[in-house]
């Protein structure tokens, strides 16, 4: 919903997702209503010989976690038809392996942001499911439910940053050329 402020329309900010190694970023229709983020940590347990209790040791943390469900809906005509079978093919693709500067096939780096949230990693699981149809069959509504894994609150900008040297492009070498293979950022998008 779009608001006013001193009696001129505001458009809400837009939810925005964009590869860290090149390619368009899709900005969504609908912003989500919610979205969460976690973090694991990994303790180990030492001796308790004379203790009622085991003492703890920390052993590492793991990536954060991102998830969320996207709404894509079609059926009023204002919503300006943004060709919403194109937008789920976008993020589908964020889960398809591309090769960035030479070096080994993986998924895109992809940089989430709302408002002051910044979320940076990568897709480990994508799902679309379509929800309505025209009479001719066109998906009109669509939700879909997006996992990712890397870092919250990031301020990370470039996909090396991220990522293991053994998934880096070259020892000297970025990662941000744009794809190459023709698989775009996208995975053929």
């Amino acid at each position: 919903m779009s608001g006013t402020v001193l009696g001129v329309p505001v458009e809400p900010t837009k939810a925005l997702f964009e590869s860290l190694d090149g390619g368009a970023p899709i900005t969504v229709p609908f912003n989500p209503n919610a979205f969460s983020i976690s973090r694991t940590l990994s303790w180990s347990q030492g001796d308790n010989l004379r203790k009622n209790r085991a003492d703890l040791t920390f052993a590492h943390g793991d990536n954060d976690e991102l998830t969320m469900s996207l709404t894509l809906d079609e059926t009023e005509p204002a919503t300006g038809g943004t060709g919403l079978m194109a937008v789920a093919e976008q993020f589908y693709g964020m889960a398809k392996a591309i090769v960035v500067a030479g070096g080994s096939p993986r998924p895109p780096v992809i940089a989430f942001s709302w408002g002051g949230f910044r979320f940076v990693g990568v897709v480990q699981q994508v799902q679309i499911q379509m929800l309505m149809f025209s009479r001719e069959g066109v998906p009109v509504r669509a939700q879909i439910d997006l996992t990712m894994s890397g870092e919250a609150f990031s301020s990370i900008r470039l996909a090396d940053d991220l990522l293991a040297p053994a998934s880096v492009a070259s020892a000297g070498g970025g990662g941000g050329d744009g794809g190459g293979g023709g698989g775009g950022a996208y995975g053929g998008l």
